[in-house]
């Protein structure tokens, strides 16, 4: 097992420490023990031949050395003495080397992994503030798409046609939305055509005055008054060679600001056939809604 899994350890840490502390303590009683039993012993204050000199009795002898030798002696037991002093004072502070360096090892581990944990709880906010905008995105979209405003055709009929009469088209528009569709606008156009034909022009402003609110189920109804049909005129109808064209767009905003467009193109005769009810038909093309 390396370094780094066992400075995970908070046992192992303590350990160290506690074994730091423990040399320290007995390197110092082991000093002090020294110093008491010089001091209870008895000094001798000279040196016999062939006699060794107790421990520290160089303190008394060496208050008034007798001649330059002792005083070389005494010189030399203080630098000795003052090694060991010395030496226990290193041992020491390798010990508190060896623990700071432990524990600041154990710390960079535990700043380290906490920052990981911090990056990936930062990443995992991150994740879930993009579901929830994601989320918001997708309910207001579908928010807008239950609650916006649509505006479609809901019946277009061709009345009074006979012979000698002036026909009419009658379109009728809905609001089948759930709130009301705002600055609502027509445009239209219709006539009496030859089959096939290109599209009658549609005026390039709206036909009612202005715009208006069409609230929800609300309808707005666009009448065209169309000439005198003849007897030609009405049996061209009916065998397909002549047709009541009408075509034209509604254009609206809905609540949320959006702009729509809904596009109608129905014709009566033609090769649509002319139902007694007069009910106009949807074209190939031209129909749609936005």
């Amino acid at each position: 097992m390396n370094l780094a899994l066992r400075l995970k350890r908070p046992v192992f840490v303590r350990g160290w420490f506690a074994l730091c502390l423990l040399g320290a303590v007995f390197l110092s009683g082991q000093s002090c023990l020294r110093a008491e039993e010089a001091r209870q012993a008895p000094a001798t204050t000279h040196f016999a031949p062939g006699l060794k000199a107790e421990t520290h009795t160089y303190r008394v002898i060496c208050d008034q050395p007798r001649n330059r030798e002792y005083a070389d002696l005494c010189m030399q037991w203080r630098v000795a003495e003052a090694a060991e002093g010395q030496f226990l004072a290193n041992v020491i502070s390798t010990g508190l080397l060896v623990f700071t360096l432990i524990f600041t090892a154990w710390a960079a581990t535990a700043a380290s992994r906490a920052a990981r944990h911090a990056g990936a709880a930062a990443g995992a906010a991150i994740t879930s503030a993009e579901a929830d905008r994601e989320a918001n995105a997708l309910a207001r979209q579908h928010a807008e798409i239950q609650l916006r405003a649509y505006v479609t055709v809901k019946s277009s009929v061709v009345v009074n046609l006979k012979v000698g009469e002036a026909p009419r088209v009658v379109i009728c528009a809905v609001n089948a939305g759930q709130t009301p569709a705002v600055d609502f606008a027509s445009h239209y156009g219709a006539g009496f055509v030859l089959w096939p034909h290109d599209s009658p022009p549609i005026p390039e402003r709206p036909n009612d005055k202005g715009t208006t609110t069409l609230g929800p189920g609300m309808e707005t109804w666009i009448y065209v008054d169309l000439p005198v049909q003849r007897q030609q005129e009405v049996q061209a109808l009916i065998d397909g060679s002549a047709a009541i064209h009408a075509i034209g767009r509604f254009q609206y905003k809905d609540i949320f600001g959006k702009e729509h467009v809904t596009t109608f193109d129905v014709v009566y005769g033609g090769s649509f056939g002319v139902p007694d009810s007069g009910a106009m038909k949807h074209n190939y093309h031209g129909n749609a809604s936005t």
